[in-house]
């Protein structure tokens, strides 16, 4: 009887490998579909979902070669199989994700670099506004998305008064009043300090043009001042405290009115009185601040 060289050798141990697999289909088809799955993803044909497809089944396999008895050799071919497709999975997910940053990071250099220039500028900071505008106003308010456009305003234009104003905004949403406040008041002294200079403030329809500050925005930073101390001062227990907060709140009320004379009628969760009725509630609790604010 002659040797046996390596290919009989090999082709003998792939006809046992088949026998076996043949007499046990359902490891038979854990390993065609891991395989399967292996070559489709490495083809580019699954696209977003290769990654999750082949952690689930690197996990199953892993599972199934805990259960029930057989072969341990099969047990651990199995166990490192779907290890092995698990680390993969995890170990290019993480690199896909490594890839992803770095090109945000290149596109935002490389918009920064041409919304910065002269002539792009004042358009993209209008479109900036414009969409905070929107992405605020909205039936569903998307606070991360507001987030990422006030960032990249901020980053364009430090000085604009959108950030302060939409700041203010955006932490009214996450239910932040105080330092909602805060913001309004920094964006009321940046509005008064640019008066002061003598430069154009402007309507409503000029708060782009006029980096960010206009009456109007104004007028809304006291109208929501003056809501959260009316708030505030109904809250108190002390005389002295009610009135001081409801004259602050009066104060605002004024600032509001010499802005916008018309008024607002708007009735948010944190903002609940339109002007005329805040201007009521004010003159009611400043002649009596002890009496409870729900007497109407």
């Amino acid at each position: 009887m002659g040797e046996v060289g390596p290919r009989q050798r090999i082709a003998a141990a792939l006809r046992a490998i088949g026998v076996y697999l043949w007499a046990h289909p359902g490891l038979l088809a854990l390993y065609v579909a891991a395989f399967a799955l292996m070559a489709l993803w490495s083809a580019g044909v699954m696209g977003i979902w290769a990654t999750t497809a082949v952690t689930v089944l690197g996990t199953a396999l892993i599972a199934v070669s805990g259960i029930g008895p057989g072969d341990d050799r099969d047990k651990r071919v199995m166990a490192f199989v779907g290890t092995l497709m698990v680390g993969l999975a995890t170990g290019i997910d993480a690199l896909e994700k490594l890839h992803a940053a770095e090109l945000r990071g290149n596109l935002e250099k490389d918009v920064l670099a041409f919304s910065t220039t002269d002539r792009i500028k004042p358009d993209f900071v209008g479109f900036l506004n414009s969409q905070l505008s929107a992405c605020l106003n909205g039936t569903i308010v998307d606070v991360d998305r507001c987030d990422g456009l006030l960032a990249l305003l901020e980053r364009v234009d430090r000085g604009n008064g959108g950030v302060p104003y939409f700041r203010a905004e955006i932490l009214r949403n996450r239910g932040r009043l105080s330092d909602s406040r805060d913001q309004f008041f920094r964006y009321l002294a940046e509005h008064r300090a640019r008066r002061e200079r003598g430069e154009d403030v402007g309507k409503s329809a000029a708060c782009d043009r006029n980096a960010g500050f206009c009456q109007e925005r104004m007028a809304w930073a006291c109208h929501s001042i003056a809501n959260d101390l009316f708030r505030d001062a109904c809250a108190a227990t002390d005389v002295g405290q009610r009135r001081d907060l409801f004259g602050r709140a009066h104060e605002q009320l004024v600032c509001e009115q010499q802005e916008f004379p018309k008024g607002f009628v708007q009735r948010l969760r944190t903002r609940p009185l339109p002007t005329r009725e805040l201007e009521t509630a004010l003159d009611r609790q400043l002649k009596d601040p002890a009496r409870p604010c729900s007497d109407r």
